[in-house]
């Protein structure tokens, strides 16, 4: 499926450092902001629990492979795949922080995505 504006995927946008925790340029849209908010937070509740993409891929029923590309930023993730993922074990604390302070900075829909998926906004 097209990424909408034509956007690149995420690392794409990198110009120092390693993905995600890496220097994106300048011009980045607003979409590789996001999908390396979520590739690092998703990262961290992995890591607090102890779960590897195998078994958050069963416990979430997003494919493995789909984890994958999504915390090496060569997808962004659709919101289907955002709610199992929220909807899956790491909800649990540490709640899979998708939208955080950076989505703050873009207004009213990124609260009331926030707010319907009761998302926490804190890694």
């Amino acid at each position: 499926m097209p990424r909408s504006n034509h956007d690149q995927v995420p690392c794409a946008y990198v110009v120092a450092g390693t993905w995600p925790q890496a220097q994106l340029t300048e011009d980045a849209p607003v979409s590789a902001f996001y999908g390396q908010e979520v590739a690092v937070n998703l990262t961290r509740a992995m890591q607090a629990k102890g779960v590897g993409l195998r078994q958050l891929g069963e416990e979430s029923g997003v494919s493995h492979t789909t984890i994958s590309r999504v915390l090496r930023g060569q997808v962004l993730p659709d919101l289907g795949t955002l709610a199992r993922l929220a909807a899956g074990d790491l909800r649990a604390e540490p709640r899979l922080p998708i939208a955080t302070s950076l989505a703050e900075q873009h207004g009213g829909a990124a609260r009331w995505v926030r707010a319907t998926l009761q998302i926490s906004t804190t890694p």
